[in-house]
């Protein structure tokens, strides 16, 4: 069995650490575009509470199909959000779901450790797609 060895690598201020057998060369690491994961993470939020707009209203009223399988802090959650109305419920959930990206995505976080270069370029230039939302992607050499 290969001997297990910690990799190491620090880019402002944070350490990204990993134990492994394999060798490491770099580590690619990202910080969200905070932006645009909240911009994404509102939108969806809207969509999914006009698109469960009338299943609330089941769970509140007690006349869901399938009660027994609904907890007391769904049904809490659903009274609420139709005592506020369907505009208001929207703006409350976009809002929970900014302030939980917000605290999620803050910071770098590595991404992938690559042996070679050529293959630590390859993962940045996976993780620099839009849909992943990242600000910047660096490619970060391990320490010795």
């Amino acid at each position: 069995m290969a001997k297990t060895r910690t990799t190491t690598a620090t880019h402002d201020g944070v350490t990204f650490t990993r134990s492994t057998a394999r060798t490491y060369t770099h580590v690619v690491i990202g910080r969200r575009d905070i932006e645009a994961a909240v911009r994404r993470d509102r939108i969806t939020s809207e969509e999914m509470v006009r698109r469960d707009w009338a299943w609330y209203g089941e769970i509140a009223a007690g006349t869901y199909k399938h009660m027994e399988y609904v907890n007391e802090q769904q049904i809490a959650r659903a009274t609420k959000l139709i005592a506020l109305g369907l505009e208001a419920a929207t703006k409350l959930v976009a809002d929970e779901s900014e302030q939980r990206a917000r605290q999620l995505f803050a910071g770098w976080e590595a991404l992938g450790w690559a042996g070679r270069p050529d293959l630590a370029v390859k993962e940045q230039r996976t993780w620099q797609a839009p849909i992943h939302c990242y600000a910047e992607v660096l490619i970060v050499p391990v320490q010795a």
